[in-house]
């Protein structure tokens, strides 16, 4: 059975000036576990300088917002009550859940699908500076990509739906949005690639 390292108040310093609070756990700067990483609620934004990395899982509770400065990488699942910011890659080998924003200026990947929003009723953004890609479906508000946006199954936005940018001349080459079949969103840039376009009908 993996063990679980849970981070409480005692693991977070308020930092002056601003609405974070800075990890100051046992681990120094990174986290790299064997194991799950639990983060306790109501700790508002909780802010980690360099990595988060575990064979694991990633839980945050309600209440608890978090910001890492580089990447998150688990093994399983990570799900977050509230949102999830990284510097650099977030990379799940099972799915992502969150309650809020996802945001990762490089890219986010799953191994099986992500979705930001508590659900089809009140869905949050997902934004990556470079890709989006899961093996299953992507569910969220809006979904924007720097470079491509891949799934392997249903892609659903409520509102918009982006890859790369608008083409400035003819000439310009869009970026693909490739899934399985489109459910819903309007694409503002990107080429769209169904695989399997006759499930959405």
């Amino acid at each position: 059975m993996m063990r679980t390292l849970r981070l409480t108040a005692d693991d977070f310093q308020p930092t002056a000036g601003t609405d974070y609070s800075w990890y100051v756990g046992q681990t120094g700067l990174n986290i790299e576990f064997d194991g799950h990483v639990l983060i306790a609620p109501d700790l508002g934004k909780v802010r980690f300088p360099r990595h988060i990395r575990m064979t694991g899982g990633l839980g945050v509770e309600p209440g608890t917002d978090l910001l890492v400065d580089w990447g998150v990488e688990v093994g399983a699942s990570i799900e977050t009550a509230g949102g999830l910011q990284a510097g650099w890659n977030i990379v799940a080998g099972l799915g992502i859940r969150t309650g809020g924003h996802l945001v990762a200026e490089d890219g986010i990947k799953a191994g099986w699908g992500i979705v930001a929003g508590q659900g089809p009723i009140d869905p949050i953004d997902i934004t990556a500076g470079l890709f989006i890609e899961a093996e299953w479906g992507i569910e969220a508000r809006s979904i924007q990509a720097g470079t491509t946006i891949t799934c392997g199954g249903a892609l659903d936005a409520k509102w918009k739906i982006t890859a790369g940018r608008p083409p400035l001349s003819p000439d310009d080459k869009p970026s693909d949005i490739i899934c399985g079949h489109l459910v819903k969103g309007r694409i503002i840039a990107g080429r769209l690639i169904e695989t399997e376009p006759t499930r959405n009908r």
